[in-house]
């Protein structure tokens, strides 16, 4: 882990219980996550 800044950082944008549907049909259902400074974050489906 990296201490080199003690301060905390909160995320830059954060998703809670995100639901996605389609035609009636639930195709994201649930998810939750944070994007925090200086890192990639991706939502990826098939």
């Amino acid at each position: 882990m990296n201490h080199e800044n003690d301060t905390t950082v909160g995320p830059v944008a954060e998703i809670r219980d995100l639901r996605v549907e389609i035609d009636g049909k639930a195709i994201v259902d649930g998810v939750s996550l944070k994007a925090l400074p200086g890192k990639v974050t991706a939502l990826v489906g098939a």
